[in-house]
């Protein structure tokens, strides 16, 4: 497995990849013009996490002065528990591709199996607060 960056073809399978039923309530659903604009920012890297050559999910980092934000990692349903090891591999790029030493996220509180990985992980919870009536966690940690 390994990640690729995405070319604005991919976003069609992304964007399908995200209205799948086992996301739920974990995501706000974005329309496809959405992938498209964030596509377009260059602070904005869309990855394909690739297993076998095809897309197994994906992930949306944004490149800050000192930090990345893991804005969105979503598995496809026929590749679940992927998790622990994409969010090596997101390490990894941050660090070689990036030069970023620092990652952080948000989730919500309710998200149970991420807020378990993240913190399975060593990301450390350093703030919270509330996202359409829902109490959201922020983590952060320094993967070097």
């Amino acid at each position: 497995m390994h990640l690729k960056k995405a070319k604005e073809d991919d976003l069609k399978t992304f964007y399908t990849i995200s209205l799948q039923k086992h996301i739920g309530k974990n995501l706000n659903t974005k329309s496809l013009e959405q992938f498209e604009n964030e596509y377009k920012d260059e602070a904005t890297i869309f990855l394909g996490v690739m297993r076998d050559e095809s897309i197994a999910g994906y992930i949306i980092l944004v490149e800050e002065a000192e930090t990345v934000q893991l804005k969105r990692i979503v598995i496809d349903e026929n590749h679940l528990g992927l998790g622990s090891e994409v969010m090596l591999l997101v390490a990894e790029y941050c660090l070689s591709r990036l030069d970023k030493d620092r990652l952080w996220l948000d989730v919500y509180a309710d998200n149970a199996r991420a807020v378990h990985l993240y913190e399975k992980l060593g990301y450390v919870r350093y703030n919270k607060g509330m996202e359409n009536h829902r109490e959201i966690l922020f983590y952060r940690k320094n993967i070097i």
